[in-house]
């Protein structure tokens, strides 16, 4: 329905249901795991593929690469987003920007920080200023 298709739902009692030419590229589909059936779907369907953690780039590698053979056993053809979402807690921020350049190294195209309820502005703060971004 993002480009203006039209749905017919019987269970909802749609028919030639449609939001309109609304003009607007569809959001990117990102499903996240590691488990096997999930990285397939990820792999057949979605734009892009999270996992949270692994906390180290070596553990991330063979992660990645399997989502890369999954890929080209679904018949992916087209880029496939690959990010990995780390908890800012449990980062030394002392070499971060080296962190970021060995999970890239490893596949990642993305790096997710999570952030914690108790993160306050400061926080934030220092870990753009680590990553190199602030």
């Amino acid at each position: 329905m993002w480009r203006g298709e039209t749905v017919d739902e019987p269970l909802l009692s749609l028919r030639q249901a449609s939001m309109g030419p609304i003009g607007i590229a569809r959001p990117p589909l990102v499903v996240g795991g590691a488990g096997q059936r999930t990285m397939a779907v990820a792999a057949r369907w979605a734009d892009g593929w999270n996992v949270t953690g692994p906390a180290t780039p070596a553990e991330y590698e063979p992660i990645r690469e399997r989502m890369r053979r999954i890929c080209e056993q679904v018949g992916w053809s087209r880029p496939l987003s690959c990010s990995i979402q780390l908890f800012a807690r449990d980062l030394a921020l002392s070499d971060l920007r080296g962190l970021i350049r060995d999970f890239e190294t490893a596949g990642a195209t993305e790096i997710l920080f999570a952030l914690d309820r108790g993160t306050t502005p400061e926080d934030i703060y220092r870990l753009a200023d680590a990553a190199g971004t602030a």
